[in-house]
């Protein structure tokens, strides 16, 4: 992603970095919210019940459809089931600025006011003002509340840029007492998320602290001990065995996009047939199945227009017309592309420019 590149770019080009991301996220958005209506409206049709519709928040395409078309534009119409990325989409087009910020101020700043959000959405303050602006824009959010889970985002970011100027975030001296403290809590979760542990250990009010949609205290205080589990205890995989979830991480929004019919089909499958768990593990095992050789698909479609890319020399040394353009290091992606440098023979530098 070249967020290094990202924090040294001047105030203009990380703007026009931010709308790169949001017009390619947005592009992903626009035809799975398209295929996910079909379906659905398919599917109501089929099983001659609208409730259906009413189940993934998308009834009122057909009974509102002007005040429903402009929310799912602005993202503040959600379908159930798909509300998590119209999150990534916003997100993902606010990632330049606030790595723009962290790169001015810090990332103490950052994760401090990030963490503030977090608090007012546990307390659920930003309810206010979604009532104000329900009266000005056709708001139907879905079940993720942006303001909590931002935190996570805003965490993950600064761990991910931290860790590329200073790889070992944990040294020997806290490794073995921060490694034992986070599995014990990693330990804890499991066992009572699997029900190995006495619920009447557990007063109901406690699982208020656990609440998914807002990101709860203990449930952001057991990713964070996954977190400093993994770092401090650092495992090593070979390669063979990460390279399939790193195939699904690089081709995520092709992924998605795939995954949205089949669970659409699935879930409809499930209700239509009255399937067993075991026939419907075995039908989620297939989905899930299902995304790997589309992911190697998708990789293998990438090489291809990498190789049909049409090489333009340019001096040895000197930016492409792209890069001349907006100021971009050679080797950094920015649209959701790949630019691709080697030197020729006659000492020029052949720039080759994929869009993905």
């Amino acid at each position: 992603m070249g967020w290094p590149s990202i924090m040294n770019k001047r105030r203009g080009s990380v703007l026009i970095s931010a709308i790169q991301k949001l017009e390619r996220s947005s592009q992903g958005w626009d035809v799975i919210v398209m295929m996910a209506i079909a379906m659905l409206a398919a599917t109501s049709k089929i099983l001659d019940n609208p409730l259906v519709l009413e189940w993934f928040n998308a009834s009122a395409v057909f009974s509102e459809p002007v005040e429903t078309h402009i929310g799912l534009v602005l993202l503040t119409h959600q379908l159930g089931y798909f509300d998590i990325l119209p999150l990534y989409v916003v997100l993902l087009g606010v990632t330049p600025f606030l790595l723009a910020a962290a790169h001015r101020r810090g990332w103490k700043m950052v994760l401090t006011l990030s963490a503030f959000g977090w608090m007012c959405a546990q307390f659920n303050l930003d309810g206010p003002l979604t009532g104000e602006l329900s009266k000005w824009l056709p708001i139907r959010w879905g079940s993720f509340d942006l303001l909590a889970w931002q935190f996570l985002w805003v965490g993950g970011l600064a761990i991910g840029e931290t860790t590329l100027r200073r790889p070992v975030l944990i040294g020997r001296k806290y490794r073995i007492a921060l490694g034992a403290a986070s599995s014990t809590i990693v330990l804890a979760g499991f066992l009572a998320r699997h029900g190995f542990l006495s619920q009447a250990w557990f007063p109901a009010d406690l699982y208020l602290w656990m609440d998914k949609w807002t990101l709860g205290p203990l449930r952001l205080l057991n990713f964070s001990a996954w977190v400093v589990s993994l770092l401090a205890w650092n495992p090593r995989f070979s390669p063979p065995v990460l390279a399939p979830v790193a195939l699904l991480g690089r081709h995520s929004l092709a992924v998605f996009s795939f995954h949205v019919p089949l669970a659409i089909a699935a879930t409809t499958a499930i209700y239509m047939m009255s399937l067993s768990r075991v026939s419907q593990t075995i039908l989620g095992i297939v989905v899930i199945a299902a995304l790997f050789p589309w992911g190697a698909w998708q990789e293998q479609c990438s090489r291809r227009r990498l190789e049909r890319a049409v090489a333009t020399p340019v001096p040895a040394g000197a930016a492409s017309p792209g890069q001349a353009a907006d100021g971009l290091p050679a080797g950094v992606d920015w649209g959701g592309g790949v630019r691709a440098a080697r030197t020729a023979g006659d000492g020029t530098m052949l720039v080759q420019e994929v869009a993905y």
